[in-house]
């Protein structure tokens, strides 16, 4: 040994380094989340469900403006969970309503119903009702 005295990690090095390990693995799950939803059926059912929603609501709340539709649809299975993101321009606001769609597979055919709206002030990311 020449007589250097090795460097202890201090308390703080470790926590970050813990906390920099929890936000990778919740960075790579977001992904593969994100992955999955842009491929294979929930692409194809999100594809499918956009201009049903655009058109349902430009006749309904013309403000909103529908930007993606994220869908989760495992392989062969027949319920969707969907997300469609708008925004209100004219109120400030950035939200998403939550789809429940069914998919008949012989068929093609796509019956779909909104179970939840959330709105968010698009400067605060406060809560607003829409």
């Amino acid at each position: 040994m020449d007589g250097a005295i090795p460097e202890v990690p201090e308390h703080e090095d470790e926590e970050v380094r813990r906390v920099l390990r929890t936000l990778l693995v919740v960075a790579a799950l977001a992904l593969a989340g994100s992955a999955q939803a842009a491929t294979g059926d929930g692409a194809a059912l999100a594809k499918a469900l956009k201009p049903d929603i655009v058109k349902l609501y430009k006749a309904k709340a013309p403000a909103y403006k529908f930007t993606t539709v994220t869908c989760v649809l495992p392989s062969g299975a027949t319920i969707g969970h969907c997300k469609a993101h708008f925004t209100i321009t004219s109120a400030r606001v950035v939200g998403w309503t939550a789809v429940t769609a069914s998919v008949d597979r012989s068929t093609g055919g796509v019956r779909w119903q909104e179970t939840k709206r959330t709105c968010k002030d698009a400067k605060t990311g406060a809560p607003v009702k829409c």
